[in-house]
C-alpha cells in the first residue's frame, strides 16, 4: 500500500500540482450545476482550446460519486465537438474552428451538468528542446503552454497535436510523432537545424529553435544523470552525477548523454536507450510534456541498483551504480 501511495504522489508532483481544489463559485472548469469539474488539460484551468487541437478531461464529482453510463454532446461540434466511450469518465474535445460549444454530461440521457468551451487560435507556446542531438536518433521537443492573442498567461489554451512541423533544412528532420504536448523527431545528418511549428488556424508560428544535430564519429562512453523531482514544499531540484547516491523516496529522471573527449555531450533520448535495472527501483507512467528528456523512477528501499544503458545507435552500453540510502 506504501508503494502505491507513493507511486501517486509523485506522479502527481510530476504534474506539477495541476489539480486546483474544488471550487464551485470559481473555479472554471466546474460545471454550471456545480455537480462535476473536467480535470486536465494542463495547470491553467483554462476553458479556451487552440483551434486543431485535441484533449481528454477526466470528470470529477464536485461531492460524492460519479453516476454510471455517462455520455457526452456537444451543442456545435463543428466548432468543438466531445465524445466518451461507454462506461468511461474521461471525454475527449476536439476543436475545429473558432468559437462556442456547451459540452453536455448526460446520465442516463438526462443532463448531469455542463461547461462551455470556446476555440480560438494559438498565438505563442513555451517550449523546451535539447541543444544538441545525435545524427540519425530522436529529437523530442515538448510544448508545456500555450497561449491566445495575448501572448502571456493572461489567455492561456489547453489541448495538443495541433501544430504543423517543418525544419529548414527541409530533410533535416522527420516527424515521427505528435502527441500530449511532446513532438518526436528523426535526425538527419550532422548539420544546424530550425525546427518550427505553426498552428493551423491563421499560420501562426508559435515554435522557432534552432538544434545542431552532431556526428557520432569520437563518441566513445556514456554519462548518466539522477535528475531529483521535488516532492515536498521548500525542496529544491538537484543533479546528480552517476555514480552516486539519492534518499529512500526520491523520484528523479534518469538522462543519459554521449560523451564526446573535450566537446560538449549530447543528450540520447529516451526513446534511444535501453535500460536494464538491477534492484528495487520503480519506473513510473507519466504523459507528461517533460516525458521525453528522461525515464521516471523512485527509489523505495535502501540498497544497491546496477542500470544498465544500451544505445544501439551509437554500439555502446555503459552501467552504472546508484545506492539507494536511508
Amino acid at each position: 500500500m506504501r508503494r502505491t501511495l507513493l507511486l501517486l504522489a509523485i506522479v502527481a508532483a510530476t504534474a506539477a500540482a495541476c489539480s486546483p481544489e474544488l471550487d464551485i463559485g470559481g473555479d472554471p472548469r466546474v460545471g454550471e450545476r456545480g455537480q462535476l469539474r473536467f480535470n486536465g488539460g494542463g495547470c491553467s484551468g483554462s476553458t479556451t482550446m487552440a483551434i486543431g487541437s485535441r484533449e481528454t478531461l477526466t470528470l470529477e464529482a464536485v461531492e460524492g460519486s460519479l453516476p454510471s453510463q455517462l455520455s457526452a454532446r456537444a451543442s456545435a461540434p463543428g466548432v468543438i465537438d466531445a465524445s466518451m466511450p461507454e462506461g468511461s469518465v474521461e471525454v475527449t474535445l476536439r476543436a475545429f474552428q473558432a468559437g462556442d460549444s456547451r459540452v453536455e454530461i448526460l446520465a442516463d440521457d438526462s443532463t448531469f451538468d455542463a461547461l462551455t468551451f470556446h476555440a480560438e487560435p494559438a498565438f505563442a507556446a513555451e517550449f523546451a528542446a535539447p541543444p544538441r542531438v545525435l545524427a540519425g536518433g530522436s529529437l523530442d521537443l515538448a510544448v508545456s503552454e500555450v497561449f491566445g492573442e495575448c501572448r502571456t498567461s493572461d489567455c492561456p489554451l489547453f489541448g495538443h497535436s495541433f501544430l504543423t512541423w517543418s525544419s529548414d533544412p527541409a530533410d533535416a528532420l522527420t516527424l515521427v510523432v505528435d502527441d500530449l504536448g511532446a513532438a518526436t523527431f528523426t535526425a538527419g545528418p550532422a548539420q544546424n537545424v530550425e525546427v518550427r511549428g505553426d498552428e493551423p488556424a491563421l499560420g501562426n508560428r508559435i515554435v522557432s529553435t534552432f538544434v545542431s544535430i552532431e556526428p557520432i564519429d569520437g563518441i566513445s562512453s556514456l554519462g548518466a544523470q539522477a535528475v531529483i523531482i521535488p516532492l515536498e514544499d521548500g525542496e529544491e531540484a538537484a543533479t546528480i552525477e552517476l555514480p552516486g547516491s539519492v534518499p529512500v523516496g526520491t523520484a528523479f529522471w534518469l538522462r543519459l548523454e554521449a560523451q564526446r573527449g573535450e566537446l560538449p555531450s549530447v543528450g540520447v533520448s529516451r526513446r534511444d536507450v535501453d535500460w536494464e535495472v538491477d534492484g528495487d527501483l520503480d519506473a513510473v507512467a507519466t504523459d507528461q510534456a517533460s516525458a521525453p528528456f528522461g525515464v521516471l523512477f523512485v527509489a523505495q528501499t535502501a540498497g544497491t541498483v546496477t542500470l544498465r544503458a544500451r544505445v544501439e545507435l551509437l554500439d555502446l552500453e555503459e552501467t552504472f551504480e546508484l545506492e539507494v540510502v536511508e
